[in-house]
Order: structure tokens, then C-alpha cells, then sequence
């Protein structure tokens, strides 16, 4: 079995779609480049478990300790670094989508125009490949290229929605080429296919807007709120624990079993490292949750994943430094 195999059956189809983000990326060929970054992943964790083992783990615990903590290092390192990997194509597929709709209607108006000018379908096609029209400006000129070597429109622009994963790009060329087929004018069918992908641009625009509030109470609740309370729980519970391990209860009978404040305590580091866990998974979930607010796309949430762990991360360090300057100047 082969090992890109073995990924499928604990991220079921996950080679697959990976190679059909890198084929919307143009990248080639997927299925070869999915392999190398599945062998780079596993080497690469496999070298920084090792690394860890022998500077880290074996000097701090048993050697069988040691080593299943360098085995879920390693199990735990690839899974993220493939994961990322997806996340990061799809997000730049989705970008390439969101870049492409925001101007399609634009694109569209421009190619009805040279159209009812008396250009003939190619020349409208290049006219309209405007250089601020970015990637639609490549796509554009590709499908005028088709057209001119002899390849039916309608066809050219069925292989051009295939290229970028974008319903809204995809619905409204499916439209102009049920039009075409059915004897429509191909000016009119664009002049009305970009007005209706104005109007959803303006509903999905008014939408923003009405979950603005949502979004900012999000923002304010994982990146201050959220990392001050786990700052200050955790700088009070080290504190206790330090209180508890200092107070001496007599051994007043060696019968009697009691639970002594002194057997609770906990290291710590314990503390601090459950806040940062918690932090990190608000972040990542809170991330998410913006972006599907936002723009309806949960991926895109990751561009905030930096910011809300960077602001976390540092009102949690800066509040328990201020606490313990607090507690120092009282004591």
C-alpha cells in the first residue's frame, strides 16, 4: 500500500481533493506533486521528532516516555503540516474565485458593449481582458484564443467556469450558454447576467453589513475578554497552588484518611499551559466563525487565525506580568 493510500483511509479522499485544488491552481501534475508533499511531511516531522528525542525528551523523561511522545510528535507534526498545506491551496482557490467574481459583471458589461459596437465574438472577448480585471483578464483571453482557433463558444466557456471553483461564476455562464444553444443574443444574455451578479454582489454586501455587530463582538470576546479571564484564572490558581504547598496540617492520626491541601497541589506550569491551549483553540474556532460571518466561507477566517493569536497570546502574557507586579507590591 501505497502511503498517499494510507492517507485516504484516515483523511478519507483527501489526495483527491487536494489534486483538485492544485488542477484549479494550474498546478502540475497533482497527483505527483501530492505525493512529494506527502513524503516531504513525513521526513520532515520524522527529523524534527528525532531532533526533539535526543535534545528534549530522553533528557527530561523514561526512555519509553520519551519515545511515545516523540511518536505523537511526529503522527501530530505531519497530520498539521498536510492539513495546512490544504487549507493554504484552498484558501488561494477561493481567493482566486472571490477575485474573479468581483469583477465578472464588470467583465460581462464590457463584453455585451464591444458586442452591440459591432465586434465580433473573439474581438469582444479580447477587448474586454482589461488588465484590472486580474485573473478573469487570463481566463478571458484564453477562451478568445479558443474561440479563434475554431472552438465552439459555448464549449470555451464551459471549460472556463471548470478552471475556477466558483458557483456564482459557474451558475451564470451555465445561463449564457443555455441562451447560446437556444438561439438567445448573446449581447442581451450578458448585459443580463451582469446586472443580476451586481444585485447579489449588493445583498451579499447589505448581509455584511447586518452581522457587522456579531463579528465585532466576536473579535472583542476571543482576542481581550477570552485571554484576560484565562490570564488572571490561571495567575490566581498558581498563586493558591503556591499558598497550598507552603501550608503544614499536623499528622494528627495516621488512621484517619484525610485529603490535605498540600496533595492538591499541581505544578504550576500546569495552569499556564492549559490557558495557552485554550486561547489557541478560541482563536482557531473564533477565526472560522468570522469568516463565515463575514463572507460565508468559514476558510477564509484563517487570514485572522495570526491576529486573534498574536493579540491573545500577548494580553495574556502582559496581564500576568501586571498581576504579579500587583501581588509583589502588595505582599
Amino acid at each position: 500500500m501505497k502511503v498517499y493510500e494510507l492517507i485516504d483511509i484516515v483523511i478519507p479522499n483527501y489526495t483527491k481533493r487536494l489534486s483538485e485544488l492544485l488542477t484549479y491552481l494550474e498546478i502540475k501534475p497533482a497527483r505527483q506533486r501530492v505525493a512529494s508533499l506527502i513524503y516531504f511531511s513525513l521526513l520532515f516531522s520524522l527529523f524534527v521528532a528525532v531532533f526533539f528525542y535526543i535534545i528534549f525528551y530522553r533528557n527530561l523523561f523514561s526512555t519509553f516516555t520519551a519515545s511515545l511522545i516523540a511518536l505523537a510528535t511526529f503522527i501530530g507534526l505531519f497530520f498539521i503540516i498536510i492539513l495546512l498545506f490544504y487549507l493554504v491551496c484552498s484558501f488561494r482557490v477561493d481567493l482566486k474565485a472571490s477575485s474573479v467574481e468581483a469583477v465578472f459583471p464588470d467583465a460581462l458589461a464590457l463584453m455585451a458593449t464591444n458586442l452591440r459596437a459591432g465586434l465580433t465574438t473573439e474581438q469582444a472577448l479580447f477587448s474586454s481582458a482589461r488588465r484590472e480585471f486580474g485573473y478573469l483578464r487570463k481566463e478571458l483571453t484564453r477562451v478568445a484564443r479558443e474561440v479563434n482557433a475554431g472552438k465552439r463558444i459555448d464549449e470555451a466557456l464551459y471549460d472556463m467556469s471548470r478552471r475556477i471553483r466558483s458557483p456564482v461564476v459557474e451558475r451564470h455562464i451555465h445561463l449564457i450558454i443555455t441562451g447560446l444553444r437556444s438561439g438567445g443574443e448573446l449581447a442581451r444574455l450578458l448585459e443580463e447576467a451582469s446586472a443580476h451578479l451586481r444585485e447579489v454582489q449588493i445583498a451579499k454586501k447589505q448581509m455584511s453589513t447586518s452581522v457587522l455587530s456579531y463579528v465585532i463582538f466576536i473579535i472583542i470576546a476571543i482576542g481581550i475578554a477570552s485571554p484576560l479571564l484565562l490570564s488572571l484564572v490561571s495567575r490566581l490558581a498558581e498563586v493558591f497552588s503556591e499558598l497550598y504547598s507552603t501550608i503544614e496540617i499536623p499528622n494528627i492520626t495516621a488512621n484517619v484518611p484525610m485529603l490535605l491541601p498540600s496533595q492538591l497541589t499541581l505544578d504550576p506550569m500546569f495552569f499556564r499551559w492549559i490557558a495557552l491551549a485554550l486561547i489557541i483553540a478560541n482563536a482557531t474556532i473564533g477565526s472560522f466563525i468570522v469568516g463565515a460571518l463575514s463572507t460565508g466561507n468559514e476558510k477564509t477566517g484563517i487570514k485572522y487565525l495570526p491576529i486573534f493569536l498574536a493579540l491573545g497570546i500577548g494580553i495574556f502574557y502582559v496581564v500576568r506580568i501586571l498581576i504579579s507586579k500587583i501581588i509583589q507590591f502588595i505582599v
